[in-house]
């Protein structure tokens, strides 16, 4: 199946699908998680956060952690061994992700697909943002059946959809 996670910008949702990925992840689901609006490195250093109840600026600033070193060091080692691969390059195309995915489904048994976020996919065929639209969720709906993997993709809503008539 294909979902759509929509909300306003800073509302949350690149956190819930991390939250998710790794969650997947650590209950032994392989998967796949297309970041395109942040670095791997900084998908890892939330999560790192989260687990460890660390402030992430604490972590990035290389605070004196002399008493969490250890932790932390056993964390890292821990996201290491998860059945997940991060993408964080651009230029991802509905033709470049399907190959992707392929190769990813035969070599590592992926079940789940997230990309974050959608209107970072790039469609040279499409004459504007409706039509890009319809052929990116059309070919994800086809991925999910073809390599029968479930796959999250993450929207922003624009100003507009935050109004009692909400738009994309």
């Amino acid at each position: 199946e294909v979902f759509i996670l929509a909300g306003q910008p800073g509302s949350g949702k690149s956190l819930l699908a991390g939250q998710l990925a790794f969650g997947m992840a650590e209950h032994g689901h392989a998967g796949v998680f297309y970041s395109l609006e942040m670095s791997p490195e900084a998908l890892y250093m939330r999560h790192l956060s989260a687990k460890s109840g660390i402030n992430t600026n604490r972590l990035k600033e290389g605070w004196d952690m002399v008493e969490e070193l250890d932790r932390v060091r056993d964390m890292l080692k821990e996201f290491e061994k998860l059945p997940m691969t991060v993408r964080g390059q651009t230029g991802w195309s509905p033709i470049r992700l399907r190959s992707d995915i392929a190769r990813l489904k035969m070599q590592e048994g992926i079940e789940f697909v997230i990309i974050d976020y959608l209107d970072l996919v790039n469609d040279p065929s499409a004459d504007n943002f409706i039509e890009k639209s319809e052929n990116i969720s059309r070919e994800l709906h086809n991925l999910a059946l073809e390599f029968d993997v479930a796959i999250l993709a993450i929207q922003s809503l624009n100003k507009g959809g935050a109004s009692a008539d909400p738009g994309m």
